[in-house]
């Protein structure tokens, strides 16, 4: 899981120069991904349940 926050901090060079950003706009990037990826790993959990046949 922390390779996948991790990747914005990764592509946040490209995103500065693509955008014209400010490092204060770079943060909010970076930080809204955090929040989606957070909320759908609540919603979805870690990883499938691949224990259930049904």
């Amino acid at each position: 899981m922390a390779m996948s926050i991790s990747g914005t901090a990764v592509a946040l060079p490209s995103i500065g120069r693509d955008l014209d950003a400010s490092g204060s706009l770079l943060h909010r990037v970076v930080a809204g991904y955090n929040l989606a990826f957070a909320a759908m790993t609540l919603v979805a959990g870690p990883h499938p349940r691949r224990d259930r046949v049904t």
